[in-house]
């Protein structure tokens, strides 16, 4: 996730040994979704690259190949941020932070990791939104929160979860 309009730009990148079948499912499951939601799928080429969009009016969802990943966003330059070049998570300082304070391998099987406190932002923004504000006790008890790290490591027929919340 990372700061959007009203709404936060939430990413999810998929690694894939074959790119053409994830994407027929990925096809298969925006036409269904369309159709049960009245959304409107559309194609078109970014970046050399195709791009499809399920179109919900009030927002969209965009989904591409990207080499042995796949990028599924609601970001309108969530692919392009993705593919350009510049800083990413890995060149973050609060990340590295979070990753070292947990634990986490270089090497797993993927992971989730959630920048807290930038986050508790977003959730006074989103009560402003809805016309409020999160009670002052509740937002002095989130403040502590640093950083959520979880990942998976799997080996044979075996893995593993861990998770990791800093509280400073």
């Amino acid at each position: 996730m990372r700061p959007g309009g009203a709404l936060p730009e939430v990413s999810l990148v998929l690694g894939t040994s074959d790119q053409g079948p994830a994407l027929s499912t990925l096809d298969r499951l925006a036409a269904r979704l369309a159709a049960f939601t009245h959304a409107k799928v559309t194609s078109a080429r970014e970046g050399g690259r195709t791009v499809k969009t399920i179109d919900f009016t009030r927002f969209a969802v965009r989904y591409a190949g990207l080499g042995d990943k796949i990028l599924i966003t609601s970001g309108l330059n969530g692919i392009g941020a993705y593919t350009d070049s510049g800083s990413k998570l890995p060149d973050s300082a609060d990340f590295k932070e979070a990753k070292d304070a947990a634990g986490m391998p270089s090497s797993n099987s993927g992971f989730v990791y959630v920048d807290l406190k930038n986050a508790l932002a977003l959730v006074e923004s989103l009560a402003g939104i809805a016309g409020s504000a999160p009670p002052a006790e509740v937002m002095g008890n989130l403040r502590p929160l640093r950083s959520f790290v979880a990942w998976g490591k799997s080996s044979g027929n075996s893995a593993t979860f861990d998770a990791f919340l800093e509280i400073k």
